[in-house]
């Protein structure tokens, strides 16, 4: 799924159990910081810090009707050359993506649950994001 850099709310449905999710991010690391706290089934879980996240990946494997819910929130201090990257994908046990619901609905092709955000100005800090899923 390509999203643009102001794509701030994705909904991937269904995830099917044993699917892992991997978070990754690249940059100058002395110009950010990213955690991503995350909750199961409503439950607040022990947020990802930016020591699981970069390099990474930092994985979470999806249970049988699994609901979970990450915001992401990515602080950069000053601007950078090279814009720093926040990579989340969803792939099946064997490493392929796993495909979802398009954002038009039902009716349009699947899309790869991956997304990629990157930003090299510090005014367009913080990012905050969104990812909600469903499980089957």
């Amino acid at each position: 799924m390509t999203v643009s850099d102001k794509d701030t709310l994705v909904l991937w449905r269904p995830v099917p159990a044993g699917s892992v999710l991997k978070a990754s991010a690249t940059g100058d690391e002395t110009a950010f910081d990213v955690v991503i706290p995350w909750s199961r089934k409503g439950v607040d879980q022990i947020p990802f810090r930016h020591s699981d996240i970069v390099p990474g990946p930092q994985i979470l494997v999806f249970q049988t009707n699994d609901q979970v819910a990450l915001n992401p929130i990515v602080t950069l201090f000053r601007d950078v050359d090279q814009p720093l990257s926040l990579k989340i994908v969803i792939e099946d046990p064997d490493g392929n993506p796993v495909m979802v619901m398009a954002p038009e609905g039902p009716g349009a092709p699947k899309v790869a649950a991956a997304c990629e955000w990157q930003i090299s100005q510090a005014a367009d800090s913080p990012l905050l994001l969104k990812i909600l899923t469903s499980g089957v």
